[in-house]
């Protein structure tokens, strides 16, 4: 599903949906991990852990795009998801993955696979719907997701 409609999906500690930004050219997906951090870090500002499946290779162009002077100022820290982490190479794994590091606490950073699963449980409403129809759903998806996520919480 993913795949087909193209959305960078970033979510918070608490698996709530934060941004889910279409791609339009998915030549080119390093932006979309930009523009997200740069909502987070207007958001948040402060000592902000990302994980990302490329985390270690990430970080590089991060820093060397138009945020990296305010990401750099707030401490943002990369990490690799922990089931993505064991592909990588020996450096990768010491640096980013969040089971060696102690900061990451008992996140494993692989919420987004958890999403991508249960949205594949809907594919099937969109599979051959118009992009208008693929958007909706998945809107629709994330909204339920969310409201679950927080009813769990017990507000």
């Amino acid at each position: 599903a993913l795949a087909k409609t193209g959305h960078f999906l970033t979510v918070c500690q608490h698996a709530f949906i934060c941004y889910s930004p279409n791609q339009i050219n998915t030549l080119s997906r390093a932006k979309y991990s930009i523009a997200s951090l740069a909502q987070l870090l207007d958001a948040c500002s402060q000592d902000i852990g990302f994980g990302y499946d490329i985390g270690c290779t990430n970080l590089i162009t991060v820093f060397q795009s138009s945020i990296g002077n305010k990401a750099a100022a707030s401490g943002l820290r990369f990490f690799v998801g922990a089931f993505h982490g064991y592909a990588h190479n020996h450096w990768c794994q010491i640096h980013f993955h969040p089971q060696v590091l102690t900061i990451a606490g008992l996140k494993d950073f692989e919420t987004c696979e958890w999403v991508f699963s249960q949205e594949n449980c809907c594919a099937h409403l969109f599979r051959h719907g118009s992009a208008f129809h693929h958007h909706m759903t998945l809107d629709w998806f994330y909204q339920t997701w969310d409201l679950d996520h927080h009813a769990a919480l017990g507000e």
